[in-house]
Parts: structure tokens; C-alpha cells; sequence
């Protein structure tokens, strides 16, 4: 990269930084309200000492080996808080923690042991740690229909727990016998053990069958939700980009996003288990074997001759996994994932059509992807974003990739614009059009715009920033 690019890229990155931090999207009715909230006191100051009681408690490994494996749990918990990845009080949080309870009402040596926690990775997983902690990704929702899938999900997790597969898996692992503990590698080591051996996945399948049995959660939801979670990411967008993108200046050359430049996209992407989790360069399987378990879990079901409960209101899982969609889009934005980020909100608006929130996610991540293209460094960016089968993320990366910049700026302002007209009192929106009017026309023309929105949103969100423009 040149200088001069470079130059252009640590603008970039700036800019990106101020803006990212200004404002969420306006709409707080589609994001989880945030409580106060305190930070549970083992994870800042009682983490060794808790370590140490844990140890003692179990006989599945040497105290000192099964005193490292909690501590460096809770290493990654610190971590998550440290990086704001965890939601601590919310509206979700609070519902896991519901189910949770619910799920424990006849597990009475396990109350008070297990504990739940929302993380805001996109990926659709769950798993727990060795000392009871579930971690439930907000990207979880996104793929489930109601509670009781969700409650399924959540009990084999439990049983992983109940079981001590963690701690057995560790003993069995004799190539981990002689690897030391530390901060810098302890999640490599911890995720290793935690993808669990055929045997023991299909033992907390049946250990969720017998955590639901009699309960009000539906255990037959349960392969569905094994289903949905196993399953390749399955293309969703029934409208084209041209559906979506077309302008009265604007149009998407089509020949870009034929479909055989798609197929040959595809033929270079690899397709990744939703059950992976991908710490640096290696991934580990949370969750193997999913047809076999599946059919398993049915021949269960059938064996006990179970009988379904009545059936949930799903009212609040609906209303929570609305919530969950748009969190996911927001947090991949907020991690630069763009391209991503955009498919979801677009798959949003198809959903919500009048939703205003969507169209703000759409108009964020089409500004910050010009700006990478007319900064030059959209091949890089490109580089990294993974296709993972998917029809609807390649026909995104070959319009980035082969539309030119100048295009894509007279698309961007054209879009923006009109997005505007159907929501003039958007504050976002309005930024985002004068950004985009800097962008295509040019600093002086784009005076026009930030003036405008200076004059309508006087303390707006983005008036600081603005203010230096216009000064």
C-alpha cells in the first residue's frame, strides 16, 4: 500500500471511529434497552478464589489441572467484558436467565450453579464453559421459531455442564496432557476440549430430552432447533439488487452479478459449520454430527411415547428475536463487517418494509463501503469477507468489487436522497446524505447538506462533527 493510500486509509479509520461512536440507529424500540447494571464481583475480584472451591468440588481431574481450566474460563469471561462483548441487563438477558430457571425448577443440585450470559458474536451458537457459564450469541434468535427451541438449545448446554464433558474431555485429550495454561493461549486450549466427542453430544441430546419432559417447553421442538442450527446458510433475499438498488441515475449493471460469475464466486468460497467457532487461524466444532443427532433425539421421543405440552405464547420470544435481528446487524456493522451487515439489513427490510431502522442500517453500510472504494482499499477489505456459500453475500462482493468508484458514489447519493424523502425527519438519514454528497460531488457542494443539517438538528448526534466541517 502506498503512502498515499495509506493516508487515505488511516483517514478512514478515523472517521470511522468518530462516526461508529456519535449515534445507534434512532429507533430504540427495535434494540434491547440496556438496565444499570453491575458486573458479577467473581469475574473482577473472586475469580481465584472461586477457581480453587470449583476444583475442590469435582473428582473428574487433579485439583491443580481443574483449578486452571475454571481460572482461564474465567479469563474468557473477563475478556468478553473487557471488550464489551457481553450484554449484561437487558430485556434478553433477563429471558435467558427466565428459561434458564425454569429449565432447573426439578434439577435442584444444579440451582444457583449455572449461569447465563448473551454475547454480541452474530454467529448462531451456544456453549458452555466448565464452570456453569452458557454463553447464548445474540446470532442465536435469529435462526430459531420459538421458547422451546430456544429452551432445547439451552438444556443440552446445561447437561454439557451436568455431565462435566468439559473436564472428561480434558482428561481424555492426551495431547493436551503436557500444554500449559497462560493468558495468550488459554481459549485455544479451553475451545479444544469444548468440542466434545460424538458420544458426548448425543448424551446432553438426550440430557435436554429429559431436562423438557414435563416441563412447559415442547421437547419436540428440540430436533427442530438442532435443524436450524446445523443447517448451511440458506440464501433469504427473494428481491434482486437491482430490486433494491436501482436509482432514477443508477443502474446495476447486471452483467457484474450474472450468475456465472456468482457460481464461479462460490466455487471459491468454502462453507463453514454455523457450529464453529474461530479463534485466529483455527476452528473448533461445538456441535458435530448433526443429522445423526437429530434422528436420534426423534427415536428418543418416540421410545418414550412423549406427549406434548400445551402450547406457548410466544409473544415475547417474537418481540425479543425482532430485537436480536437488528442487534445482529448493528454489531457487525460496529466490527467493520460491512458487506455482511448490509445482507442483513436488506433481508430486515424485506421483512419490515416500512421499517425506518432497516433503511438506516442499508445507507450506513453502502456509505462506509464507497468510502473503502474510493479510498482504495476495497480489494483488501474484499479479501477477507467470506462468501460461505452463499449467493446473496457473492452477488454483494462482485457489485463492490467491480462497480467503479465513481458509480458507486452517484449510487450512494442518489439512494441516500431518496431514503430521505420517505423519512425527512431522520437524523441519520440526513447526515448520511451530506456525507454522501462530499463523497460523489465534492467538499463545497457538500456544504449545502451539513448546513441543512445543522439547521434542522441544532444538538443533533452529529453536530460536533458537523460543526468542524462547516467552520
Amino acid at each position: 500500500m502506498s503512502d498515499n493510500m495509506y493516508s487515505k486509509f488511516l483517514k478512514l479509520v478515523i472517521l470511522v471511529f468518530l462516526l461508529v461512536n456519535l449515534a445507534k440507529a434512532q429507533n430504540k424500540t427495535d434494540f434491547f434497552v440496556e438496565k444499570p447494571f453491575q458486573v458479577p464481583s467473581y469475574l473482577l475480584n473472586n475469580a481465584e478464589k472461586l477457581a480453587k472451591n470449583l476444583a475442590k468440588d469435582q473428582d473428574v481431574l487433579d485439583e491443580k489441572e481443574a483449578e486452571e481450566m475454571y481460572k482461564n474460563s474465567f479469563y474468557i469471561l473477563k475478556e468478553r467484558v473487557n471488550t464489551g462483548e457481553l450484554y449484561f441487563s437487558n430485556e434478553l438477558t433477563d429471558y435467558l436467565t427466565k428459561i434458564v430457571d425454569d429449565l432447573l425448577l426439578n434439577e435442584g443440585s444444579l440451582k444457583g450453579k449455572i449461569r447465563v450470559f448473551l454475547t454480541r458474536n452474530p454467529q448462531a451458537n451456544a456453549f458452555c464453559l466448565p464452570d456453569g457459564t452458557i454463553l447464548v450469541n445474540v446470532g442465536l434468535l435469529n435462526i430459531l421459531e420459538n421458547e422451546s427451541q430456544l429452551a432445547g438449545i439451552l438444556s443440552h448446554e446445561i447437561t454439557h455442564y451436568k455431565k462435566h464433558h468439559a473436564l472428561n474431555q480434558r482428561k481424555k485429550n492426551k495431547d493436551l496432557k503436557d500444554q500449559k495454561y497462560s493468558n495468550t493461549s488459554s481459549e485455544g486450549v479451553l475451545f479444544k476440549m469444548l468440542s466434545y466427542s460424538r458420544e458426548n453430544e448425543f448424551e446432553s441430546d438426550a440430557g435436554a430430552v429429559n431436562i423438557l419432559n414435563g416441563g412447559k417447553y415442547n421437547a419436540a421442538e428440540y430436533p427442530n432447533a438442532l435443524k436450524f442450527l446445523m443447517e448451511e446458510q440458506k440464501d433469504t433475499l427473494k428481491g434482486s439488487l437491482s430490486d433494491f438498488f436501482n436509482t432514477d441515475v443508477f443502474t446495476v449493471d447486471t452483467a457484474i452479478v450474472s450468475k456465472k460469475n456468482i457460481k464461479k464466486e462460490l466455487n471459491k468460497s468454502v462453507s463453514r459449520s454455523k457450529s464453529l467457532l474461530k479463534l485466529g487461524d483455527v476452528e473448533y466444532e461445538t456441535h458435530p454430527d448433526g443429522e445423526k443427532r437429530i434422528l436420534a433425539v426423534k427415536e428418543i421421543l418416540t421410545s418414550i411415547e412423549y406427549k406434548e405440552p400445551a402450547k406457548l405464547d410466544n409473544t415475547e420470544f417474537a418481540n425479543l428475536k425482532r430485537k436480536a435481528e437488528f442487534e445482529t446487524v448493528e454489531n457487525a456493522y460496529l466490527e467493520g463487517e460491512y458487506i455482511t451487515a448490509l445482507l442483513l439489513s436488506l433481508k430486515l427490510k424485506e421483512k419490515n418494509p416500512t421499517s425506518e431502522t432497516a433503511e438506516v442500517m442499508i445507507v450506513k453500510n453502502l456509505f462506509w463501503l464507497s468510502r473503502l472504494k474510493e479510498n482504495g482499499v476495497m480489494n483488501d477489505f474484499l479479501g477477507k469477507v467470506e462468501v460461505n456459500k452463499s449467493a446473496d453475500m457473492a452477488r454483494l462482493k462482485l457489485f463492490f468489487d467491480k462497480t467503479k468508484a465513481p458509480d458507486l458514489g452517484k449510487f450512494l447519493f442518489t439512494y441516500t436522497k431518496k431514503q430521505l424523502e420517505r423519512f425527512p425527519e431522520n437524523e441519520s438519514i440526513a447526515f448520511y446524505v451530506a456525507a454522501a454528497a462530499e463523497l460523489h460531488l465534492g467538499k463545497d457542494a457538500a456544504l449545502v447538506f451539513y448546513k441543512k443539517y445543522n439547521s434542522k438538528f441544532p444538538i443533533g448526534n452529529y453536530s460536533v462533527y458537523i460543526k468542524n466541517k462547516i467552520d
